[in-house]
């Protein structure tokens, strides 16, 4: 019995079959066979080439002539022999080694089911998959992975073909494109053995601006495939809840069950609102109804995490969950006016028209010179489409005369002129509209352009220099630093917003060139990475539009115009050794990796010290990476002060040997090493927070690791219940080296057990060290005097602390704060305090009479004045609720904060919630009149329980237990 079967199925265009055919002979694999699933009506000369090329191994299987592909499919799997089976398109192709990583893979992990990388390709270049290489970075995969959910093709995946037939499961007519995604889950559901492979890629072809119109039927077929998917889902997660052990099993089952579901239909939310809503010009009014119906339907029913995720995301049409439902509705929709002007041929604004219609955001209306009206189709009737007349000029002010009355007539709010025959990238108005909305000041975006011949795309040296050397980054910029800006002197790749056009009454000339430097020379600007423009100009036949077109340009910009052709040979020099240069980066990776295996296998022999390590990458000090600063750092590395306050407290009670070593994260090479060697050859070690080289080796069985984590209470999610920023495997192994883990309470055991994958006897309520200093009343008083002798504006006022929790990016309050200011009383003050490792400034040195930012001063100091604590999802209301701090919860984001909670939030929260900041002065007052005492009670009791100002003392003794144990 062969290993594996391939079921490769084949239509037209013929002209792909041999680069598939191809690819199945560079193979890197044996035993295997190769099942051809023809059409009847097959050209007689493709059927030979099929056998031929099976030989042996191959058999060729016909089917009726107009077979649908999944009919074609279940005929290769009734034929299939082999073990596994994998499939294959004639229009796709797989790369040398990817069938052998699939099924080597299989083979090792006892897999039914294997997940290997994917990859487009084509006219645009190839694009990689981001949820297939996710996927490949784990070496099992959980059955419920999102990730899966999102990457349901079958064409990068090997299924056990006995486990197909024992469930009895095919691909199933009725549900067309989406039979993929069904038959994989399905089975993923049924078997639940599924890993992954790294080695290779199932490329995909992609054929750019060709798209088939969805249809009724293939609605129906979408909504009732995801319908299946949402039941096989319940039914597992139902399973999952009968057979969990405890209250807090079960409730992660459900919390785990409602995600999944939340998943599954924003899966198909986005499917409806890409492959349907968003052709909104381009389907009938029948089908728009059914979809908009479905959309609002599936919307309505995620979770408000869900609905702010997809907001997020559809932002151009999803405000408010109000779709259009006509054409008429969506006149008053429109975001972007489209200028067409210029000189084209017919099947130039043919194909420049099937671009814009297209176009991922459909809401734009289309302005185009008159002259233009008789190269439209006589029945075209769309109501987008208007066309502009002006008075005769000359031949080369006509031009400007339309950008003008463009520019007065727009309906919208941006403008998006294309003078050239171009086409647009099918994302690139919503990618535009997009970056613009983030940066309101910004008078316009710009993108990368690529020329693009109807076959294959090439870039343009000119372009390259301008977007790719450094003079042009992410993010909004300004034309002083980007100084190679008359490189970039078009129009169509630019979104201006007319607010900055009229403010400063900006008017079209003669000279396209002349224009667009002066744009950059009036306006801030946002850069777009991704190519929007694909360009039908030769590199030569541009560089003579530039030159021709800047000859009006000030002589130093128009020297810098004549010497493109010297910058493109240049920068095809620089392309080369880009290259070079990436390989060069591949090959100085091995000699890291092997200096990995060095280091352990040289550490791993060396005797262990039967002393304490205090290993933090959370240092007390902020620590700069700069290299005048370098050699300070590796010395404050050995200092106690230098770790955080729950590791300094153990370590100054704790007697014996003891090393510190801290050092925030990414470590230099020095510091790896040095952190290798001590957790190599330490006894016992103690953090308080993940430590990821723990992952890269197994402790010896005399070595010990005690967790303290460093937030009290389960609040928010932590650990690998959280967001993960390297691969959950490696977590997994990190956290599972840990002989016991502190909590601050014993209700949080069942929680901190699920966070670090530990069994729950290995969790111990021991109390967090640092909060035995906050329940030290001469201490606390201390600390309050100390604050109020060196801030006197503080004394004698109500002090409202505001301790934001950090996040990924940056983080806006919404707060006006002079309004504020002036909204708090004579005896109030609002003193803001920011998380170590937020990157926000709010009132960035501004001097308000009744706001502060005493960010420098420590928590605690902070905590001893406090009146009322104002926070939103930070761990410091534990320590609020231990003092009996009241507590406001502002939160102006929290439908659309995406990290999820063990507390049901809003409801157990022992505050008051706001979202506005209007509301925040009479909620503060309100809060600090009637606390509310009983829940902030009820909350320290379930949070903090083992808190009893002795949390240090038992660590240590538990330490000192461990050391006798080794002695």
């Amino acid at each position: 019995m062969p290993k594996l079967s391939v079921i490769f199925t084949i239509s037209p265009p013929w002209e792909n079959l041999q680069p598939a055919l191809d690819s199945l002979r560079r193979q890197t694999l044996a035993g295997w066979e190769l099942v051809c699933v023809a059409p009847e009506d097959t050209p007689a000369d493709i059927l030979r080439r099929l056998q031929r090329f099976g030989g042996k191994r191959g058999r060729l299987v016909t089917v009726p002539a107009n077979t649908p592909f999944t009919e074609q499919r279940n005929a290769g799997l009734a034929a299939a022999k082999g073990k596994y089976a994998a499939f294959l398109h004639s229009k796709n192709r797989f790369t040398p080694r990817f069938l052998s990583g699939l099924l080597q893979t299989a083979e090792k992990e006892n897999a039914t089911l294997v997940v290997g990388r994917q990859r487009s390709f084509g006219a645009l270049g190839r694009h990689d998959f981001t949820s297939a290489d996710a996927l490949s970075l784990h070496r099992s995969i959980r059955c419920t992975d999102f990730r899966l959910l999102w990457n349901p093709s079958v064409s990068n995946k090997l299924y056990r073909l006995e486990d197909i037939r024992r469930l009895d499961l095919h691909f199933m007519e009725d549900f067309g494109y989406a039979a993929d995604a069904l038959f994989t889950l399905t089975f993923a559901f049924a078997t639940q053995a599924v890993a992954s492979a790294r080695k290779g890629f199932s490329e995909w072809r992609e054929e750019p601006f060709e798209d088939s119109l969805p249809t009724q039927a293939e609605l129906a077929s979408y909504i009732s495939a995801y319908g299946q998917i949402k039941r096989q889902a319940e039914e597992y997660f139902d399973g999952e809840i009968a057979n969990a052990l405890g209250d807090f099993p079960r409730r992660e089952a459900k919390r785990a069950r409602a995600a999944y579901l939340d998943q599954v239909r924003g899966k198909l939310l986005t499917v409806l609102l890409y492959r349907f809503y968003r052709r909104f010009y381009n389907i009938t009014p029948e089908l728009l109804s059914t979809a908009t119906r479905a959309v609002l339907h599936e919307y309505e029913m995620l979770s408000n995490s869900g609905k702010a995720i997809l907001r997020r995301a559809h932002a151009d049409i999803l405000l408010g969950g109000d779709l259009p439902t006509s054409i008429e509705e969506a006149a008053d929709t429109r975001k972007v006016t489209i200028l067409l002007c210029g000189e084209r041929t017919a099947d130039e604004l043919a194909a420049q028209l099937e671009s814009l219609g297209a176009q991922t955001l459909p809401f734009f209306e289309l302005l185009c010179d008159e002259r233009l009206e008789p190269l439209f189709p006589a029945d075209l009737t769309d109501p987008r489409l208007r066309f502009l007349s002006v008075p005769e000029t000359r031949p080369g002010e006509r031009q400007a005369a339309i950008k003008q009355a463009a520019l007065e007539q727009a309906g919208t709010r941006y403008l998006l002129i294309l003078e050239r025959p171009a086409r647009l990238d099918p994302k690139a108005l919503q990618r535009h509209w997009h970056a613009i909305k983030k940066e309101p000041d910004a008078g316009f975006t710009t993108a990368p352009y690529s020329r693009f011949d109807g076959e294959r795309v090439g870039q343009y040296a000119s372009a390259q220099l301008y977007f790719d050397s450094g003079s042009l980054t992410a993010g909004r910029e300004r034309m002083e630093q980007a100084p190679d800006y008359p490189l970039d002197l078009l129009w169509e790749n630019k979104l201006l917003r007319l607010r900055h056009l009229q403010g400063v009454r900006f008017t079209f000339s003669a000279d396209s060139a002349l224009d667009c430097c002066r744009l950059y020379q009036n306006a801030s600007f946002v850069r777009l990475p991704e190519t929007a423009l694909y360009l039908t100009l030769t590199q030569d036949e541009l560089l003579a539009a530039l030159r021709r077109e800047g000859a009006l340009l000030p002589p130093e910009l128009r020297v810098k115009t004549r010497c493109l052709h010297m910058r493109s040979t240049l920068m095809s020099f620089r392309r080369r050794s880009t290259a070079i240069s990436r390989r060069a980066q591949f090959i100085s990776a091995l000699p890291g990796n092997f200096f990995l295996h060095m280091m352990r296998a040289m550490f791993h022999r060396l005797p262990l010290r039967n002393e304490t390590l205090f290993y933090t990458a959370r240092p007390a000090s902020s620590y700069t990476t700069s290299r005048h600063t370098e050699r300070n750092q590796h010395a404050a590395r050995k200092d106690s002060r230098a770790l955080p306050e729950d590791l300094r407290l153990v370590y100054e009670r704790l007697d014996g040997q003891k090393r510190v070593f801290a050092a925030a994260l990414p470590h230099s090479l020095w510091q790896r090493t040095v952190g290798f060697l001590h957790l190599m050859t330490t006894r016992i070690i103690i953090t308080d927070g993940t430590v990821p080289d723990l992952a890269e080796f197994r402790l010896r069985g005399d070595q010990r690791v005690l967790q303290i984590w460093h937030a009290c209470g389960a609040y928010k999610r932590f650990a690998l219940d959280a967001p993960l920023s390297r691969p959950r495997s490696a977590e997994e192994k990190a956290h599972a080296q840990y002989t016991a883990a502190i909590v601050s309470g014993e209700e949080c055991r069942d929680f901190a057990a699920h966070a670090f994958n530990l069994e729950p006897e290995r969790v111990l309520p021991l109390g967090s060290p640092h909060t035995d200093t906050l329940l030290d009343a001469d201490a606390m008083q201390a600390r309050r005097e100390r604050m109020l002798h060196n801030h006197p504006v503080l004394r004698g006022k109500k002090v409202y602390v505001y301790c934001p929790t950090s996040r990924a990016g940056v983080f806006d309050p919404k707060i006006r704060w002079k309004k504020l200011s002036q909204s708090l009383e004579q005896d109030e003050i609002f003193v803001i305090h920011r998380h170590p490792l937020s990157r926000e400034t709010y009132i960035a040195g501004q001097h308000y009479r009744r706001v502060r930012d005493y960010t420098n001063e420590p928590l605690a100091d902070m905590l001893s004045v406090c009146d009322v604590l104002v926070t939103d999802y930070s761990a410091v209301v534990q320590e609020a609720s231990l003092l009996g701090k009241p507590v406001l919860f502002y939160c102006p984001d929290w439908e659309d904060y995406e990290r999820e909670f063990y507390l049901s939030f809003p409801d157990d929260l022992p505050g008051v919630l706001a979202t506005d900041w209007v509301d925040l002065p009479e909620a503060l007052r309100k809060t600090l009149a009637q606390p509310r005492t009983d829940k902030l009670s009820a909350f320290r009791k379930r949070q903090m329980g083992a808190c009893d100002g002795h949390s240090t003392e038992r660590v240590v003794d538990l330490m000192n237990r461990w050391v006798a144990d080794k002695e």
